[in-house]
C-alpha cells in the first residue's frame, strides 16, 4: 500500500493476484519541458496527492548504492544507457508538473501509477532506488 499525503484519503493498493504484465526494472520521468532542481531527497506524487516515491519507501542502503535516490540525465538515450540502474526493462512516463517549496518533486498522472502497479514486483523497483529523471535543464 502506498503513503497517502495527510490531505488525501486515497491509496493505491499494490495487486497482489498473479499479473501477466512484466516487471519494470526502472522508472523513467521525463521531465524535460519543466525545471525540476537536483537533490539528494525527492518525492514522486499522484495527481491525487498519493505518494509513490519518496525517502519513506526507499531502502536506506541502496540510496548508498544507487548514489543517490535518482540519477539525472538530459536525454532518454542517456537514461536507457544506465543499465545498471534501470535495468532492461524501464518504464518511461511523463512528468505532469514540479511540486514542492524547492521545486525538487515530481507530480505524475494517476493512470501512469496505476499502470505502474499492475505488478506488485514493481514496488520493489522503487524501494531500490531504480529512478531516473530526464530534464534537459541541467
Amino acid at each position: 500500500e502506498l503513503i497517502p499525503e495527510k490531505k488525501s484519503k486515497k491509496k493505491y493498493k499494490v495487486k497482489t493476484g498473479k499479473s501477466k504484465s512484466k516487471p519494470y526494472t526502472g522508472l523513467i520521468i521525463d521531465c524535460k519541458d519543466l525545471l525540476v532542481l537536483p537533490s539528494l531527497m525527492v518525492s514522486i506524487k499522484g495527481e491525487n496527492g498519493v505518494v509513490l516515491y519518496s525517502d519513506k519507501i526507499v531502502n536506506r542502503e541502496s540510496i548508498f548504492e544507487m548514489d543517490g535516490m535518482v540519477s539525472y540525465v538530459k536525454t532518454l538515450e542517456q537514461a536507457k544507457s544506465f543499465k545498471e540502474r534501470i535495468g532492461d526493462n524501464p518504464h518511461v512516463i511523463s512528468a505532469v508538473k514540479i511540486v514542492g517549496e524547492n521545486k525538487t518533486d515530481v507530480l505524475v498522472a494517476s493512470e501512469s501509477v496505476k499502470k505502474l502497479f499492475l505488478n506488485k514486483k514493481n514496488l520493489k523497483m522503487l524501494q531500490e532506488c531504480r529512478v531516473i529523471f530526464i530534464s534537459s535543464h541541467f
